[in-house]
């Protein structure tokens, strides 16, 4: 998949150093190679129910899920970033949750991000990247989306529906299945894009009570850079507006299945 559409924050990074360092942490997200529940310092006893729930959801082999939780590739270069995964159902479980959290963290310091996520053949090691997948991702941020979001080309969504669950740990094939699902949102235009903002599955709700900024504080963020947009291009604008009324459907959708 690809990202793009940064290039003005990269530019404004030469008068300030805070920016600067504020995009490197959240590009930084897509290359930390452990979940966030193995860092240092986290409270013993979250770890511990942490554990003792996934065991009861994905019985004993929930551990494995999580060491091949990493498994992708990504690269990031000038206003880009390049994020490569098998072509299964656990590559696809891999790269969308990795995307899900790097979108979060970026919105939460005002970088709205736009891409594409696509199915195909690509040559992706070490600084070298190269293939008609990474065409087609290109084409899906450029000549297909419009508002900032990153989306799901025809391919990926068919592909998603006929993963099929491997013989040899169906559970959690189902869970990886479930989660993937989970991120995929159908917009007003009929186009299928990442629902970074979604945090109904297992792991998603696990991971934004203990890890990156909530929704209010993002609907807050998004508020004050769409107020400070008002002197800037309508397309810009109307970015920001698209990026507020996700926000508020999402915490409206949230609040609805509370009730």
């Amino acid at each position: 998949m690809l990202f793009r559409s940064f290039s003005t924050l990269v530019e404004s990074t030469k008068t300030d150093p805070t920016l600067f360092r504020n995009l490197l942490d959240a590009i930084s997200v897509i290359s930390k190679k452990e979940p966030f529940w193995r860092k240092p310092g986290l409270d013993e006893k979250l770890k511990a129910k942490l554990q003792e729930t996934l065991q009861e959801t994905l019985g004993e082999e929930w551990e494995s899920v999580y060491r091949r939780y990493c498994d992708y590739w990504g690269i990031a270069f000038s206003d880009s970033l390049v994020l490569s995964a098998p072509d299964d159902l656990e590559g696809l479980f891999n790269l969308t949750h990795a995307l899900w959290m790097l979108a979060r963290e970026m919105l939460g310091i005002g970088v709205l991000l736009r891409g594409g996520i696509s199915l195909g053949l690509i040559y992706h090691f070490d600084r070298t990247v190269f293939g008609p997948a990474l065409i087609d991702a290109y084409r899906l941020e450029n000549k297909v989306a419009i508002y900032p979001h990153i989306l799901f080309s025809d391919e990926v969504i068919e592909a998603a529906k006929q993963f099929s669950p491997r013989k040899e740990d169906p559970k959690n094939s189902e869970f990886y299945s479930q989660e993937c699902c989970l991120l995929m949102r159908r917009d007003f235009d009929g186009l299928y894009h990442l629902d970074y903002l979604n945090n109904r599955g297992l792991l998603l709700d696990i991971t934004t009570k203990h890890q990156g900024p909530s929704l209010e504080q993002l609907r807050e963020k998004v508020q004050k850079e769409l107020k400070a947009s008002c002197e800037l291009r309508p397309n810009i604008r109307a970015k920001w507006q698209w990026t507020l009324r996700y926000v508020e459907t999402t915490m409206e959708s949230l609040d609805t299945d509370a009730t």
